[in-house]
């Protein structure tokens, strides 16, 4: 897309186009744009930016608190931690009642013996 765009500007733009900018150069030539200098991206757009693994943790513990009968609110707390970068955010997790945490194994077996009231 910036090669087209470069391309377009080099073929259309007049010989010095003025527009202002605050103490520098107030003119783009079309000669700027020509095969001289390539215009690349400087990041990946398929990497996520910590405002979106932000808003998608916020929207998963939304639909757990939603319905907690079917989702683990403990993750999706814990999901929503590391979306922050929040260090040590599972010290912030209340622990199960015997003050230990469980492991996902543990959480699996005590839904299978109903043990979890």
């Amino acid at each position: 897309e910036f090669k087209l765009l470069a391309e377009i500007f080099a073929k259309t733009l007049p010989p010095a186009y003025p527009y202002a900018v605050k103490g520098g150069q107030q003119e783009i030539k079309a000669v700027d744009f020509d095969d001289r200098v390539d215009i690349l991206p400087v990041s990946d757009p398929n990497i996520f930016s910590m405002s979106q693994r932000v808003m998608l943790a916020q929207q998963e513990l939304q639909m757990a608190q939603a319905a907690p009968d079917i989702h683990n609110l403990r993750e999706a707390y814990k999901r929503m931690y590391e979306a922050l970068e929040v260090k040590n955010g599972r010290a912030s997790l209340r622990s199960n009642k015997n003050g230990e945490s469980l492991s996902p194994t543990s959480i699996s077996a005590g839904w299978l013996s109903c043990a979890f009231e």
